[in-house]
Parts: C-alpha cells; structure tokens; sequence
C-alpha cells in the first residue's frame, strides 16, 4: 500500500492544484437531482472525476470505480470510491471548506484514503493498520477537554426529521454545527479536531475515505441506516451514521432512543416518517445497543441498522 500512496499523492496533488485554481478563479454552478435531492454540481467536478478515472484506470486496471459523478459504476474485488469535491456548494460560493476524498475499499473494507483540502494545504491519507498522516506526517490523535462538545450534524432529511434529531443531539451538544462538507467533518472527527459527526442520508463517497481514518485513530462509528455493501446498487444519500469519541457516540445515541418525531403519513395511508423513527430505535435499540460496537476493532464492525434505509427517501 506504501507503493500505491506514492503513485496516487501526484494524482491528488495535480487535482488540488486545478480544483483550487477554479476556486479562485470563480465558477458556475448547476443543480442535479438524485433520490429527489437536489444538490449543487460545476464543471470542476465533473472534470475532476473523469481526470482519477483515467489515470487510475491506468495505473490498477483491474480495479473498479465508484465515483460521485458517473453513473457508471464497474464493481470488482478492490475499487476506488470517489468524491471528486465534497461540499461543492461551499465551493461554488467561494467559500472555502471542501475537499476532494479517493478511497480503495476491498470488498466492503477500506485499505486506503487520501484526502485534500486544497485550500488549507493538507492532504491527510491513511493505510489500513498503518495509520493516519497529515502531509506526510503521522497524526496521533489527542483528546481535547471542551466545556461542551464539538459536535457536527448534517442532514438531507426532510426539515421535520431534521428537527427531531437536532432536539435530541442538543441534549448532549447543546450547539451542533454544520460545515456543509461530510468529508471535511468527518476527517476532522477522526483526526481528533471535532468531537463528534452525525451524518444523515449521505452517500458513500463521503464517507469512504473518513471511515478508514476513524478505524486508524481508534473512533467509535455506528450506522444509522443499512451500512455499505458495494455489491448491492448505490443508493445516493442513502446513509447516515455517527463517529466520534467513544463515550458521547454513545451518549448521544442514548438521547436518540428518546427523541420523538410527528407522525407524518406517506402516500397511500401507510405509516409513515415518524413511525420508522421511532419504532426502529425503541425496537431495534435494545437489541443492538447491548453490543461491544464502541470497541476500536482493527476492521469495519457493522450492526443492525437504528433507522431503516427509507428514511432518506422523499420519494
């Protein structure tokens, strides 16, 4: 993997350079549509997926690909999850928190992630049971002692259910923040810089390359929602989870137990938004929460899911 690293850095170093130069120099954005979620996309976006496509393709052809801006998804043993920028809409405000997350998973296991954040200069990447570098360095997480904690909450729920959830991570974070960039948060979370992430209904090229940094430094990480499986259709913003220290993880899990959500029904009279919510944490809760699952493991240790997948679903 050390020889892999030193053939992708170059890669990541020339799309940094380009992204941050279309930073500076100013785009245009549009607007896509995928699982009735509208979210932001420029030509460098998809400029910067065709160029790893190419060059990685290149380099592992035997490799497969699961990119952000390409529907075409080849699955094979190792592929390459990509998120050519994430927080594009930061990016196309010039506003300056994004970053650029290419991950190699083998099978449902990441083995390698690296990161850029063009515009601080930092490039954070991490080998599986080799750790975690920033530009080159290796990191060594220190806990941080807050009056309160840093936590990040970031959702593309519909505003009923993002109210909810708020309701119940503010019993344990009083002030929840949100830098518009899952990889941003989630990289910092693992880094130790940030205390805790919730992500709901994202998608898994923002969390490809996070996950595996959180697994280096030892972060507690749970799934709200269905975990990955490359071998199943990618769902876009079909994922939600938790990463952080292993005490408030489990905190604020506790306090999403307790959370209730309005009943909101769906078409056709069936149960709806609400019901999900509430029944798969009071049900599912106290089956999985008796798991050992804050325990650091050295590979990914998925569980049953607290939220069903359709909960990311406006359809």
């Amino acid at each position: 993997m050390n020889t892999l690293h030193q053939q992708v850095l170059p890669l990541m170093i020339t799309a940094s350079e380009r992204v941050k130069s279309a930073f500076l120099q100013g785009v245009d954005m549009q607007w896509k549509l995928a699982n009735n979620i509208s979210s932001a996309l420029t030509k460098t976006d998809t400029e910067t997926d065709a160029f790893f496509r190419k060059e990685l393709q290149a380099l592992f052809p035997d490799f497969g690909f699961i990119t952000e801006e390409n529907e075409e998804r080849v699955i094979k043993e190792y592929n390459w999850i990509i998120d050519p920028i994430d927080g594009t809409t930061n990016f196309s405000h010039k506003i300056s928190v994004f970053g650029i997350s290419v991950a190699l998973w083998k099978q449902n296991q990441p083995v390698y992630a690296i990161v850029s954040f063009p515009m601080q200069n930092e490039i954070v990447h991490a080998i599986h049971k080799q750790g975690i570098y920033i530009n080159g360095k290796k990191h060594i997480p220190v806990a941080q002692k807050r009056p309160e904690p840093f936590v990040i909450y970031s959702s593309n729920q519909t505003m009923a259910e993002k109210v909810s959830v708020l309701q119940a991570i503010t019993r344990v974070a009083p002030f929840p923040r949100d830098y518009g960039s899952a990889v941003f948060s989630l990289t910092a979370t693992a880094l130790g810089q940030i205390d805790a992430s919730i992500m709901m209904c994202v998608s898994i090229w923002d969390i490809a390359a996070p996950l595996l940094m959180a697994q280096e430094t030892g972060k507690a990480y749970e799934f709200f929602s269905d975990p990955p499986d490359v071998k199943k259709p990618i769902k876009d913003y079909g994922m939600s989870m938790i990463m952080g220290e292993h005490d408030l993880v489990e905190k604020i899990i506790t306090s999403l137990r307790g959370k209730t959500l309005p009943f909101i029904p769906s078409a056709g009279g069936e149960r709806g938004v609400g019901y999900f919510f509430n029944h798969s944490i009071n049900s599912l809760y106290s089956n999985v929460f008796k798991t050992s699952r804050f325990v650091a493991q050295p590979r990914l240790a998925f569980h049953t899911p607290y939220f069903i997948p359709s909960m990311c679903s406006t359809a």
